[in-house]
């Protein structure tokens, strides 16, 4: 299993967009997209961990594109 949060640019703060997904025997399968306004990157981080948490997962992986060269697919694990 699999957390994706994306970080979108806002007209104030940021748009988060949390994606889970995992593997079946008929291959990738993948939920519709849990999106929030947040203030600020910590807020969002917050959120995206504690949902990663309650699935039992330590890392979630990060998609910035709110700067140019983001850090796409970096994994973000727990601290």
């Amino acid at each position: 299993m699999k957390v994706t949060l994306t970080l979108d640019p806002a007209e104030r703060g940021l748009v988060a967009s949390l994606v889970e997904e995992w593997e079946e025997t008929t291959g990738r399968q993948r939920m519709a997209p849990r999106v929030r306004h947040f203030e600020s990157e910590e807020e969002a981080l917050s959120w995206a961990r504690a949902f990663a948490r309650r699935r039992g997962l330590s890392s979630l992986h990060l998609t910035d594109n709110r700067k140019a060269g983001g850090a796409a697919g970096t994994p973000q694990s727990e601290r």
